[in-house]
């Protein structure tokens, strides 16, 4: 597992690089539990994905994926491990929580997709389910461009 540079701070640094303002949000909770943060245009999904787990202490041992809707997906970006675990457990898979094989239109593997090619003006909002068979989601929503320092990303804030 590749280790993610993060950054808690208030001022941004001078030598930067275009990058997004994004909100996490926790769903299905009833305490408050986000992030705010900055990354760069650079970043794939996988390194999202990475961030996630360091911000909220995890330890990716579960399957994860992005996808345009929290329930009934028209895409979605899978790490490459999941196709092989998928298959090899389907049947278990499919007894825990079966519409979670309802395919959607597309499927991306997450190591080389941007997230630029997800996240943007046009498309502000994505859902990050990490767990499958507990479905714990996230809500991602695009909040504004901004310059983040080279080789770094930032958490702004967090409740």
């Amino acid at each position: 597992m590749k280790d993610v540079d993060f950054i808690y701070v208030k001022h941004i640094m001078s030598d930067t690089q275009k990058g997004y303002k994004l909100h996490i949000e926790l769903l299905n909770t009833e305490y408050p539990n986000t992030r705010d943060i900055e990354v760069s245009f650079v970043n794939t999904v996988d390194e999202l994905h990475q961030m996630i787990q360091q911000l909220y202490g995890l330890k990716n041992y579960h399957l994860w994926y992005l996808s345009d809707h929290p329930e009934q997906a028209k895409w979605e970006v899978r790490p490459n491990n999941y196709f092989d675990e998928i298959e090899e457990n389907k049947e278990i898979m499919a007894e825990m929580n079966g519409h979670m094989f309802v395919q959607p239109e597309k499927i991306v593997k997450a190591e080389y997709t941007l997230l630029t090619q997800f996240i943007s003006k046009e498309h502000k909002t994505v859902y990050y389910t990490y767990d499958t068979g507990e479905m714990h989601q996230r809500k991602i929503t695009y909040q504004g461009l901004t310059k983040v320092p080279l080789g770094h990303n930032l958490c702004t804030a967090y409740k």
